[in-house]
């Protein structure tokens, strides 16, 4: 029974100087500089591979230009009914009562193809194509409706050439024209947009007319003012 005693005895103190042994320390010693050598070369990898990918996005910028995009848009318009409603005949100042059926057909096709030569400045075209079938004397196969350069960085736009100018959604002058448009400012700022147009409309030769344009435009919170002067002549 003294035998066991002092053999158990033994056992335990030989498994308490093995769990007091310097070997975990050790090991975590080892995983913490493992952990600490791994996690610099890890952080050094992600930056070569940030600036590689920031060098070759650079790069791809600098050689993307000059690029072509395109896009465009289809339209079908229909309809058939009958218009009913007293006109006025401008001879004899008098109402006579109108009732005749209304027919339209009409298709077109839009295509923009745009050649940017930097960022923000690009060669800006449209390809038009009508057709009517109602009336095919009205027919325009596909031609070149417009052609112009714009320029636009955050304090100015400049477009010249031929396009389509509107004033005021449409309400004053919605046109194809040849000349010159600028602006500065923004309808944010404080002092506001100023466009100025000098330019022609388009159209036969006894139809065009030359003109120039001032418009000021700038947001007062969600409301809009704007301020317009015309003269076409």
């Amino acid at each position: 029974m003294s035998k066991m005693t002092k053999r158990a005895r033994i056992l335990a103190g030989c498994l308490a100087l093995l769990a007091a042994a310097p070997i975990p320390a050790a090991a975590a010693k080892v995983q913490q500089d493992s952990a600490r050598s791994v996690k610099p070369d890890a952080a050094s990898e992600m930056e070569q591979e940030a600036e590689i990918i920031d060098s070759l996005e650079k790069a791809d910028a600098r050689h993307s230009y000059p690029r072509l995009t395109l896009h465009g848009d289809y339209r079908f318009l229909y309809g058939k009914g009958r218009f009913h409603a007293s006109v006025p005949d401008m001879r004899t100042g008098t109402l006579r009562r109108t009732d005749q059926a209304v027919f339209r057909a009409e298709r077109r096709l839009r295509l923009f193809p745009f050649i940017e030569t930097s960022p923000g400045t690009s060669i800006r075209t449209m390809l038009e194509d009508k057709r009517d079938s109602k009336d095919e004397s009205r027919n325009k196969h596909l031609t070149l409706s417009r052609l112009y350069l714009q320029h636009e960085n955050p304090h100015t736009k400049i477009e010249v050439g031929r396009f389509n100018y509107y004033l005021m959604d449409g309400s004053i002058i919605d046109k194809r024209i040849d000349g010159l448009r600028f602006r500065t400012g923004d309808t944010d700022r404080p002092q506001g947009s100023l466009t100025v147009f000098v330019g022609r409309t388009t159209g036969k030769p006894d139809e065009q007319k030359d003109g120039i344009s001032v418009l000021w435009k700038k947001a007062l919170g969600k409301l809009d003012a704007s301020a317009a002067y015309l003269d076409f002549r």
